[in-house]
This record gives structure tokens, C-alpha cells and sequence, in this order.
């Protein structure tokens, strides 16, 4: 291998090994001189020495207002590349000792990434989606089939709602149950759960109350693809004029 193979392999782009090769050749001289003799135009030969100079491989003198630039000696050079590679060697220890938490990072941020899938059965199960949603920090979109009534939707869950101030959007059918349930109040704040859909910071929670189990996915990507959908169809209801954006809940015409 050859000097120039030394020094792109510490690092050196083919530029700076020209240019500094160059000038260890030619000695004391000035910036037109380097540029002619490495063959790289004079601007980009100005830059090159300048970066360098940041480096500690050359030296810049004025002469009656002329720079002169100057490169260090060869056994400079040598300590130069002896003192890269000890660096590059204590790096790659340090990266060595941190492997086992980067490992860790990684996974863990995959797992942020992958979706997370949960089933819950039973009544118990159905009460333990219930509380979860309990602790939402937005507005709790939903999509709703079906009336709401004391075993798919306890009461209870009403009031602890408001006084967290949790508010929740319904897209559903008229029917007198719905009527009545939601009775002085707005569909943009009704505080109630949905029997169908029902989507919340990064959980799409999908609901069944006859065969009795939520089926839970915490994805944001899938979450929020589904709140834009919502969001559309929100809009549409209102323009619709129909109550409580009957008509347009999933599963309706």
C-alpha cells in the first residue's frame, strides 16, 4: 500500500491526500503552486488547506501578505496516524462496553413500533377495557352499533368520565335508547363508551358485547389512520344536520 492508500484509509477524502501529498512534496509554498501540482482548482484547494489547518497537518505563515502554507514533517504524519488509530481503538471499546444497552434500546423501540395486540374476555375482562379508558388523554373517538345499557356500558362509568373531564365523540343509529341515553346532550361531548370501535391515544379498542370480549391493538400508526377516518366522518354528520350523526356510524348507510 502505498502513502496515498494510507491516508485515505485514515480517513482522508482523495481530495485531501492529493492536496497534502502535494505540498509535502513541494515543500513551503503558496496556494497556486499546490493547486497546479495536485490538480485540483484553486478555490477548492483553498478550502482543502484550511480543513488541514483545523487538523494540525498543515501550517499557515503570511509573507508580505501572501499565506504560505506548509506541511508537517512525515514522523509528525506518523504520530498523527498513531494517535488516530489509538482513538479510533478506544472508540471501538467504548462502543464494545455500550453494545449490551444499545441492544436494549433497539428492542425496546421496536417494541414502540410493533403493534401489541391483547384479548380480553368475560365481563371482568370487558371492566378492565373500560378502566384503561379511564385513562385517556384525548377525546375517546368512537363508533357505536348499538344502545348502550347497564352491562355493556355501566352507568358508573358516566360520571367518573366528567369528573375527569374526558370527553368522547359517538358516531351512532337513532334509535330510542340512543334517544333517550343521550337526552340535553351534545354528541361532540357525550360521556359514554361505544359498544362497536372505540380509538384513544395509540389503542383502537374493538368491543363485543354479546359474545363478551375487547379485542385491544396499541398502534399509533393504526390509531391515528383510524382518528382521521373518524374525523372525516364527524365532519359529515354535522353537515348532514342528522341527529347525533345517525346515518354515518359504523356499519350504517
Amino acid at each position: 500500500m502505498n502513502i496515498e492508500g494510507v491516508l485515505r484509509k485514515s480517513g482522508f477524502s482523495e481530495k485531501e491526500a492529493e492536496v497534502y501529498l502535494s505540498l509535502l512534496k513541494l515543500g513551503s509554498s503558496i496556494v497556486s503552486d499546490i493547486a497546479k501540482k495536485s490538480g485540483i482548482n484553486r478555490s477548492t484547494t483553498y478550502v482543502i488547506l484550511d480543513a488541514l489547518a483545523k487538523r494540525g497537518l498543515v501550517s499557515i505563515t503570511e509573507r508580505r501578505g501572501v499565506k504560505v502554507y506548509n506541511s508537517i514533517s512525515p514522523e509528525q504524519l506518523v504520530q498523527y496516524l498513531e494517535n488516530n488509530a489509538k482513538q479510533f481503538s478506544e472508540l471501538a471499546s467504548t462502543a464494545k462496553e455500550l453494545l449490551p444497552k444499545i441492544k436494549v434500546e433497539t428492542a425496546k423501540q421496536r417494541l414502540e413500533t410493533t403493534p401489541k395486540v391483547q384479548l380480553f374476555e368475560g365481563e371482568e375482562g370487558m371492566r378492565t377495557v373500560y378502566e384503561d379508558a379511564l385513562s385517556s388523554l384525548e377525546t375517546i373517538r368512537s363508533y357505536a352499533s348499538k344502545a348502550s345499557d347497564e352491562e355493556t356500558a355501566p352507568e358508573k362509568y358516566y360520571d367518573r368520565l366528567v369528573k375527569k373531564n374526558i370527553k368522547v365523540k359517538m358516531l351512532f343509529p337513532e334509535t330510542l335508547a340512543i334517544q333517550e341515553l343521550t337526552k340535553g346532550m351534545r354528541p361532540a361531548q357525550l360521556p359514554a363508551f361505544s359498544q362497536d370501535i372505540s380509538v384513544y391515544d395509540n389503542k383502537i379498542v374493538f368491543m363485543s358485547p354479546i359474545n363478551k370480549f375487547a379485542l385491544v391493538i396499541e398502534s399509533k400508526e393504526l390509531a391515528d389512520a383510524l382518528k382521521k377516518a373518524f374525523d372525516l366522518s364527524w365532519e359529515e354528520a354535522k353537515r348532514s344536520k342528522k341527529p347525533f350523526g345517525s346515518g354515518l356510524a359504523l356499519g350504517s348507510a
